[in-house]
């Protein structure tokens, strides 16, 4: 019995039924919302209990599982073992899944009236990436003939102290965007306008904070590791983790200038979207394998390519396609920015981060582009 793959299923199949039940909560019916708490809650505990047979699997060596006889070894120290859960891409994305379902488990006791609204846009891209554990998850078994004797252990490169910290940290800085997403989703569907602002800029700031740490150790990783003579160097990956910071220290800047003035609520509806739409465009690039010739630590391509690009280009029509539909009904500012006030000062600090932005994504997709 693969009972990793079977709390797999259960995770996808409560994702389903906490969406479709916070659909309804959304709209209206307020019955529906216990269910909805119900099922995520069994979702959050399928991910977690998957979480632990896999490190079960990896510290026992059980190398008829692939992921084991990938990522891990009989001769890796302890505390190497315990980050071959992050080693390889079906890990990453079982991580990603269970930091966002428990960022949804606080999310979901914030009592203010977006909040049913917001976990359904949350509980979204829970969907997508629980299915991803089921079709391409790390508790797919070798035939009985190929099952080796020892695994071939991590990527030399990828056995450093920071590798059991840093991608846990750098992926909650990344789950966190979907909080700052699924409030702003929210708000358009509900038309509070202004009401969001309360609510968002505490995950914004969080978002900031965390991501920031997250990539700044990477950053010292590599300068360590790889003696690159910078920080980040020209690696795609490195700044793929910098631009949805970036467009994030934007919408703070810009929740701070609308809390004021009440300007700037297009834009900072368009940032809270793009924030999380950088976060997928990235890890597209990183597995999907178009960066394998240009960068020292990009994933190789699982065959889900067409995946990831759905989970993309769906983020991205469900967001900007709700903006467009309510840009005529957003009010537009009550003050006239720029003369030399404080808000005015940093809308133009908003405008530079969202050129920085801009211009690092258009570099790091030149091996896509060209």
């Amino acid at each position: 019995m693969n009972l990793g793959q079977i709390l797999n299923w259960i995770g996808f199949l409560a994702s389903l039924v906490a969406g479709l039940s916070y659909l309804a909560a959304a709209g209206g019916r307020d019955s529906a919302l216990r269910p909805a708490r119900i099922a995520f809650h069994i979702q959050w505990l399928g991910l977690l209990a998957a979480t632990a047979v896999l490190w079960q699997i990896l510290f026992s060596h059980q190398f008829q599982y692939q992921y084991a006889a990938t990522y891990s070894s009989r001769a890796m120290p302890w505390y190497y073992v315990f980050a071959a859960f992050w080693g390889g891409q079906e890990g990453t994305f079982m991580l990603w899944a269970l930091l966002t379902a428990t960022l949804g488990l606080i999310l979901m006791r914030v009592k203010h009236p977006l909040t049913a609204t917001a976990m359904f846009f949350l509980n979204l891209p829970l969907v997508m990436l629980s299915l991803v554990t089921v079709m391409r998850g790390p508790f797919l078994m070798l035939p009985p003939g190929r099952i080796p004797i020892d695994g071939q252990g991590l990527n030399p490169l990828l056995q450093d102290p920071w590798m059991t910290i840093h991608p846990p940290v750098l992926f909650t800085g990344f789950s966190s965007l979907v909080a700052p997403f699924a409030i702003a989703m929210a708000a358009m569907v509900k038309r509070d306008y202004d009401g969001w602002i309360k609510p968002v800029l505490p995950w914004a700031v969080f978002s900031a904070a965390i991501l920031a740490t997250g990539f700044i150790m990477g950053g010292v990783w590599a300068y360590k590791v790889l003696g690159w003579g910078g920080y980040w160097g020209w690696d795609p990956v490195e700044n793929g983790s910098l631009i949805p910071w970036l467009s994030n220290i934007a919408l703070v800047h810009g929740l701070l200038v609308q809390r004021v003035t009440g300007s700037l609520r297009r834009t900072n509806f368009f940032l809270a979207v793009t924030s999380y739409v950088l976060v997928l465009y990235a890890s597209f690039l990183t597995r999907s394998g178009v960066l394998a010739d240009f960068s020292v630590h990009s994933f190789v391509n699982l065959g889900l390519n067409g995946f990831l690009l759905s989970f993309l280009f769906l983020t991205m029509a469900v967001g900007y396609g709700t903006l467009l539909v309510r840009w005529r009904d957003i009010p537009g500012p009550r003050a006239v920015l720029g003369s030399f006030s404080r808000e005015s000062m940093m809308w133009l600090g908003q405008l530079v981060f969202m050129l920085m932005c801009a211009l690092t994504a258009v570099g790091m997709s030149a091996p896509l582009i060209t």
